[in-house]
């Protein structure tokens, strides 16, 4: 389950009765006659304007696979198809990201023949950019800050890397980081990143259950300048991280000690080398996998973790560091395929691939902080069997969020759906 930034503000919180979203029905994503195919991803802005990126065929007598995109207004309306690249690279097709800034620019990364590649689309169509990020070739992650600046964090060869796209979209320069990968990025209220990297050593069964060590939060100015840097745990596992509106940085992650495993969070009320606050959030004698911190408008944050094969659980994050989290059972997912958390309107949601002889679905759930987990809905299906390049453990599906608002996707189907 990817890493979510977050944003906290006080503690006035956006009740369920304050706004009541609806998913709209599904849209396709490309005009009738156009195909369409994975990589894919869908960026959500602010105002609820969406980025639908993905592979598509404009046609002829062979399939010519480029790689497009498309704006989404919150009305429902799609804008004009948009080709960001002549070819998508298909052999490279495991990594794009893409991000909708403050000030409503997409910024799209992805792995090319020449290493990360970038472009940036205004909601007008228009495609600019074209530069390589880097010629390295490793995962990347995106996160908006809040001046109109994108941080991009990846893995090299020599070790952690950041580097900020800047609101106009001129690229600061490459920033060295502590350890071998970026675990999580997460924007500051007043400009800036905290970024959390880790070193990752293969276990005895070649890197089957990685270990984590020297996991470290680290903040970088808008130039992508680090300015700071501190260890939080020498032997941890997944982890995620957020910087709190007044200023207090908080990582969470999953820790052994002794027979058991370990959820903690650290709060850093000022500077990450001054003083700071930890508790245990979770304790279990499973192994932990997943933390991550999931924003919801009107200043509640959620907790989401994972133990043993698929137990899911979430919990609200307190305002005080040593304040009581409330928590709740969400059911037991997929082994192979992950499942991810959002959040809308005061709610968080729960979005489950489903593998089943006849394809996958995509179920849904949510849960208001207080009261029982919501039935499931099933909210889209991707006909692919067993047989299709062994789906059984593929996800099909791409979901993302922002302000309150969340989109997912199939490729499969070409369909997208909102919960506005």
């Amino acid at each position: 389950m990817a890493a979510l930034a977050l944003v906290l503000a006080g503690s006035v919180v956006a009740g369920p009765a304050e706004a009541k979203p609806m998913w709209t029905k599904p849209q396709q994503l490309a005009p009738r006659g156009v195909g369409v195919d994975f990589p894919a991803r869908v960026a959500v802005g602010e105002g609820g304007r969406s980025l639908l990126v993905f592979s598509c065929d404009r046609g002829g007598e062979n399939p010519r696979w480029v790689r497009c995109a498309r704006w989404r207004e919150r009305n429902g309306t799609m804008r004009p198809l948009v080709t960001l690249a002549g070819s998508t690279d298909r052999n490279l097709d495991g990594i794009v990201e893409a991000v909708v800034s403050s000030r409503g620019v997409g910024t799209v990364v992805w792995l090319g023949t020449r290493g990360l590649e970038l472009r940036r689309v205004s909601p007008s169509g228009r495609v600019g950019g074209g530069r390589i990020l880097t010629e390295g070739r490793s995962d990347v992650s995106l996160v908006a800050g809040a001046d109109g600046t994108v941080a991009v964090g990846w893995n090299s060869a020599d070790g952690a890397r950041a580097r900020v796209i800047r609101a106009g979209g001129a690229l600061g320069p490459v920033q060295v980081l502590p350890g071998t990968h970026v675990q999580a990025l997460a924007p500051h209220p007043d400009g800036g990143y905290a970024v959390l990297t880790k070193i990752l050593v293969p276990d005895a069964y070649e890197n089957y259950e990685p270990v984590y060590s020297d996991l470290t939060v680290s903040r970088i100015d808008d130039r992508g300048s680090v300015r700071s840097s501190a260890r939080v745990s020498e032997t941890a596992g997944a982890g995620d991280t957020a910087v709190l509106p007044g200023g207090a940085t908080v990582v969470v992650w999953w820790e052994k000690v002794g027979d058991r495993s370990v959820l903690t969070e650290r709060r850093y009320p000022g500077a990450l080398e001054g003083a700071y606050t930890t508790h245990a959030r979770a304790r279990t004698s499973l192994r932990g996998f997943a933390a991550d911190l999931i924003p919801a408008p009107g200043g509640r944050v959620y907790l989401g973790w994972q133990v043993g094969v698929a137990s899911m659980h979430v919990g609200v994050l307190p305002p005080a560091a040593g304040g009581k989290l409330r928590r709740t059972y969400i059911g037991s997912g997929s082994y192979y395929l992950t499942e991810e958390m959002h959040a809308a309107r005061g709610r968080i949601v729960v979005f489950s691939p489903i593998q089943s002889e006849a394809g996958q679905h995509l179920e849904v759930w949510t849960w208001d902080g207080s009261g029982p987990v919501s039935r499931k809905r099933k909210l889209l299906v991707s006909h692919i069997d067993f047989a299709d390049d062994d789906s059984s453990t593929t996800n099909r599906f791409v979901v993302a969020s922002d302000g309150g608002h969340v989109a997912a996707l199939t490729t499969t189907t070409g369909e997208v759906v909102y919960r506005d």
